[in-house]
């Protein structure tokens, strides 16, 4: 489903060159769940980036069931991550101002789509957050913010989901609802391409695939 093609990524920073990722080969097949590991700085985000059509690489393609991401238009693209992708990240990125539901539905708003708000009460409800849909991310504990923007990046119905660091702010108790609720994911046909350094996290994947650094000049 997913097949990256040696891939470059560079950044100049500095007047110095900072190779990121160097000849990067990858395949990931439906239903499949991968952990990414490795030491800070090896572009492990980098490679979630590029890998979910938000960050072009220098060399190399990225082919999504056949279509490579980045011979597509930047409006194409965004269509493709809007139907395809969900994101979660270790830090969230909840807008402070929505509920807790509006945060979960904004995904999936401009589809215009009439189950929005049923999909949204349903991940909550399936990830124990139903008392906590009309309460503000400031109101909420690390783990419970977790969720929510598990359930975020779910609401769209994605066949991919790309994670980083999910569990890296989490005690052990939440950790383990966010691993089993990423597990049932996979377990429905959904794929998973997860950073982290939980050894939890990656002792349940499929298959991990290490980064190393790149000398950079």
């Amino acid at each position: 489903m997913l097949e990256l093609r040696n891939v470059d990524k560079q950044y100049i920073k500095h007047g110095s060159r900072i190779r990121v990722l160097q000849d990067i080969s990858l395949a990931v097949d439906k239903g499949e769940y991968v952990a990414v590991q490795g030491p800070s700085g090896c572009g492990k985000t980098t490679l979630l980036l590029i890998t979910g059509a938000l960050l072009r690489p220098d060399r190399g393609r990225v082919l999504f069931n056949g279509i490579d991401l980045y011979n597509l238009g930047v409006k194409e693209r965004g269509e493709f991550r809007a139907s395809n992708v969900g994101f979660v990240f270790q830090q969230y990125h909840l807008i402070p101002y929505l509920t807790v539901l509006e945060n979960v539905m904004t995904p999936d708003l401009a589809r215009r789509r009439g189950d929005t708000l049923n999909r949204g009460l349903e991940l909550l409800e399936r990830l124990s957050l139903s008392h906590r849909r009309n309460h503000r991310p400031a109101e909420l504990s690390a783990g419970e913010k977790q969720r929510a923007a598990l359930a975020r990046a779910l609401i769209t119905g994605p066949e991919l989901l790309l994670a980083d660091e999910i569990t890296g702010n989490l005690d052990d108790r939440n950790a383990g609802i966010v691993l089993d609720f990423v597990k049932n994911f996979v377990n429905g046909g959904g794929t998973v391409m997860m950073v982290t350094h939980d050894e939890k996290a990656a002792a349940v994947a499929h298959r991990t695939w290490s980064l190393a650094p790149v000398f950079s000049e």
